[in-house]
């Protein structure tokens, strides 16, 4: 029997997928090209379907653009939260904005300063970032993990989680 500690939660696991993506994927004009049409996110403010989503966003800013992910940044914790816990809908909207599907994190501002950080220390030193790859699993991403891979090969039976 191999025996596994659980890793951190799928939102933690699914976040920092997110954001290794979207940094691997950045682009500059990208970024641009959101940030001019962020304001469109106020026509929306009023949508029953959409207005607390959108009020969501509009208390953070976007910080990295890529075609198929951004990151955005919030100085409160509980917006950050909410956030990542309105992905769908969140992505819904801006689907319906940018007319492309876009999956989105969010943290907060002091993590975004050390997630930058480390991103262009990394650059500098010569270490690329990769997309990693995504599976749908009851229409959410997430990332397949090495406990995944193990079950797929040795059997769900063999393994204890603790």
């Amino acid at each position: 029997v191999v025996t596994l500690n659980k890793f951190t939660t799928d939102t933690e696991n699914e976040i920092n997928l997110r954001i290794n993506n979207a940094l691997a994927l950045a682009s500059k004009n990208i970024l641009e090209n959101f940030k001019s049409k962020w304001e469109i996110i106020d026509n929306y403010i009023d949508d029953s379907e959409f207005s607390v989503v959108s009020g969501l966003l509009k208390d953070s800013k976007i910080v990295v653009g890529s075609d198929k992910f951004i990151i955005l940044s919030s100085d409160f914790q509980s917006v950050v939260d909410r956030i990542n816990n309105n992905l769908k809908d969140i992505e819904r909207l801006l689907e319906k904005i940018f007319c492309s599907k876009i999956f989105v994190v969010a943290v907060t501002n002091n993590k975004w300063k050390n997630i930058k950080i480390k991103y262009i220390t990394d650059i500098n030193n010569g270490i690329k970032y990769s997309v990693k790859e995504l599976y749908a699993d009851d229409n959410d991403i997430k990332e397949k993990s090495s406990i995944d891979e193990l079950i797929d090969l040795v059997g769900e039976n063999m393994i204890e989680y603790k």
